[in-house]
């Protein structure tokens, strides 16, 4: 149940608006969420300038539910790719209630994430065949699967007048050579339920795919979010697939169109 709230920060008290029937029940409690990472798996070395020199590699994790992370809206942001969406920097665990960053074969079958504020399952640079399968991804603040792969400078990059633009100036993890492959590739997400998301970030889906390759969404229902459940951020790598999935209920808080959006 969502409630409202106000902080008297001059008498330092907190003010609840109880969204319920009557008065608020003896057994009902407060908790304050201050955790924005619940689980975090990582290679060793891996970021936006490196591969990982160990890959954390066949971890599952079955039956398991995630919740209660909180927001992270406020936290530093960047441009993933070519298109135009923003998200939390993905060199930061805090990046997404559970992060993979340096994985092989990493596995979450029949897990819920529920109420998390911010971003609900974020796979940062090299992740390769990570599944998330019959699970539940509802109730978040930010994107419920968020995809961030890294690229570095070829030496041919331009701004938007055709001037050179020289590699020390591009942040580490851009530019427009993906060949070292520390992207997320093979990624699966099959059989699986995403709603209500995007309470906070409305630029969100069920699925973003930045600079990532040969994501495959299958199988799988989609609906009520404020943009498009599927947002292919840019033609990165190709390879990608969709099939067997339903969604509806797309763009509920913004004048586009589309369940599933393609840049680039």
């Amino acid at each position: 149940m969502q409630e409202e709230y106000f902080v008297d920060g001059l008498r330092n008290e907190l003010y609840l608006a109880y969204n319920g029937t009557g008065k608020p029940p003896p057994s009902l409690k407060l908790g304050a969420v201050t955790l924005q990472n619940l689980l975090s798996i990582r290679g060793d070395g891996a970021g936006p300038g490196s591969l990982p020199t160990k890959v954390a590699e066949n971890i599952s994790v079955v039956g398991v539910g995630f919740r209660d992370a909180g927001y992270t809206y406020m936290n530093p942001h960047g441009n993933p790719g070519g298109g135009d969406w923003g998200l939390q920097s993905p060199q930061y665990d805090e990046a997404g209630a559970v992060y993979l960053s340096g994985t092989s074969g990493v596995r979450f079958v029949s897990c819920t994430f529920k109420y998390l504020d911010g971003n609900g399952v974020f796979l940062a640079g090299f992740n390769r065949n990570a599944t998330i399968t019959k699970s539940e991804l509802t109730q978040i603040g930010d994107s419920a699967i968020a995809l961030w792969g890294y690229t570095k400078a070829s030496g041919a990059e331009q701004d938007l007048d055709g001037a050179p633009v020289p590699a020390s100036a591009l942040p580490p993890g851009t530019g427009i050579d993906g060949s070292d492959g520390n992207q997320p590739r093979g990624t699966v997400v099959s059989e699986s339920l995403c709603h209500e998301i995007g309470f906070f970030q409305k630029q969100s889906s069920c699925v973003h795919m930045g600079k990532s390759m040969e994501t495959s969404i299958l199988d799988s229902v989609f609906f009520n979010g404020p943009r498009a459940h599927v947002n292919q951020n840019d033609a990165f790598g190709l390879g990608s697939r969709m099939a067997g999935n339903v969604m509806w209920s797309s763009c509920r808080e913004s004048s586009d169109r589309e369940c599933i959006k393609a840049s680039g």
